[in-house]
């Protein structure tokens, strides 16, 4: 039933992560197992984040160069998660941001985004439902890192 499901996932996150480690270096299978349930939870959250009636609020940003459509300001994202996450502060909530951010599952719009620097005043848009950013691929690509 369900736990061979979960086994069989354990075992391919194993040994994709196996195929991808350098030759000699220990594999420890706590960490990688650490691993799959972190960005199962980040995977969760943005879900949660981008839900169309019940996420964060959508806006449009116009730049000098391009409008763009769909996107979010880092500081919506943080009080949405303190008002619907049950997070215990905003420095926790700006954490799961820095976390989205750095996984890839939001994108920075424009300059002044680095990759691991989320800022409530810059605006953010999600990864691509379809394509190379598509959720499955990008849960895959965090799995073998």
């Amino acid at each position: 039933g369900k736990l061979k499901v979960e086994e069989k996932k354990r075992t391919t996150v194993f040994s994709i992560i196996s195929k991808n480690r350098k030759k000699g270096s220990p594999v420890e299978p706590d960490k990688i197992i650490e691993r799959e349930k972190e960005v199962n939870t980040l995977v969760e959250l943005v879900t949660k984040l981008r839900n169309e009636t019940k996420g964060v609020p959508l806006k449009e940003k116009n730049s000098k160069h391009k409008k763009h459509e769909n996107c979010f300001q880092g500081k919506d994202a943080v009080d949405w998660f303190v008002q619907n996450e049950r997070v215990s502060s905003r420095d926790s909530a700006l954490d799961i941001c820095k976390r989205l951010l750095e996984e890839g599952l939001i994108l920075c719009i424009g300059k002044g985004g680095g990759v691991s620097e989320f800022k409530e005043d810059l605006y953010y848009k999600f990864f691509e439902e379809e394509g190379p950013f598509s959720l499955d691929k990008k849960k895959s690509q965090q799995l073998q890192q």
